[in-house]
């Protein structure tokens, strides 16, 4: 299996845009790639098949498409990189090319990918919904840093959190549900549709607000803004989370596959 490996950004753009033609569901986490693509610091090989890894910096996520059946070529590739942050991709890929680089992940998450194409939104959850602006920032830092610390067991520097939350608020859109007070209660960003598809996350409700149902309602602000344009909205979920999954069940979220976050020492 012949593999081309490129550094360069309009490459490294070329194969996200070819896994996202191919299957863009199932290979939605590579729209984040070309999102976040740092000039001069992505990486990004295509095989001869057309299954693609990519990655927009060293400390984001590589990033495998769901066409991978035969990693063989690709491990020594990924082997021979500076240094290696974290990968995602489906089960089988994934599990092939951390034992093939023989690194002991410090974190291991099994996720499911859901589609929503009919939203059944909750009834009777207090408050509302509204967009975000630039006088949330401060609140989106805290908050993004904090699910971050939650999701995958440690915030990332200041720094990558502050990008994330101002490309959140300037291409994306992040909904904050607002209860009976007035008081922001929890988030969910929609990012910005890619060929047709907007994944939503994060999703985030401080633990003192949860069991309330916001989180439901603020899900289901951010997947009717994504179906407002003509968007398939998708989201990951955490498989050891049974409360999400049922939530985004009850929202009319249906499974789609199953995927593989690991992180290494960096």
């Amino acid at each position: 299996m012949d593999l081309s490996v490129s550094t360069a950004d309009a490459d490294v753009r070329a194969a996200c845009a070819r896994a996202l033609a191919a299957d863009p569901v199932g290979n939605t986490a590579l729209s984040s790639v070309a999102a976040w693509l740092q000039p001069g610091d992505g990486w990004s090989a295509v095989s001869a098949d057309g299954a693609v890894a990519a990655r927009s910096q060293p400390s984001t996520p590589l990033a495998l498409s769901s066409e991978w059946s035969d990693v063989s070529r690709l491990i020594p590739a990924v082997a021979a990189l500076a240094s290696i942050a974290k990968i995602n991709g489906p089960v089988a890929a994934v599990e092939a090319v951390v034992a093939g680089l023989r690194i002991e992940p410090v974190g291991l998450i099994r996720e499911r990918l859901f589609r929503c194409d009919v939203l059944h939104p909750p009834s009777g959850v207090a408050g509302a919904g509204r967009p975000a602006g630039g006088q949330d920032r401060a609140l989106l830092l805290d908050w993004f840093a904090a699910f971050q610390h939650e999701a995958i067991g440690g915030a990332p520097p200041s720094r990558e959190t502050a990008a994330a939350v101002d490309r959140a608020l300037s291409g994306d859109r992040v909904w904050l549900w607002l209860d009976s007070s007035g008081a922001p209660v929890s988030l969910a960003r929609r990012q910005s549709p890619a060929y047709g598809v907007a994944r939503i996350g994060p999703v985030y409700t401080p633990p003192e607000s949860r069991g309330h149902g916001y989180a439901s309602a603020v899900t289901a602000a951010a997947t009717r803004d994504a179906q407002e344009r003509e968007a398939v909205p998708v989201l990951f979920t955490d498989l050891a989370n049974p409360t999400s999954n049922a939530i985004y069940r009850r929202l009319g979220y249906r499974p789609v596959s199953d995927y593989l976050f690991v992180r290494f020492p960096y």
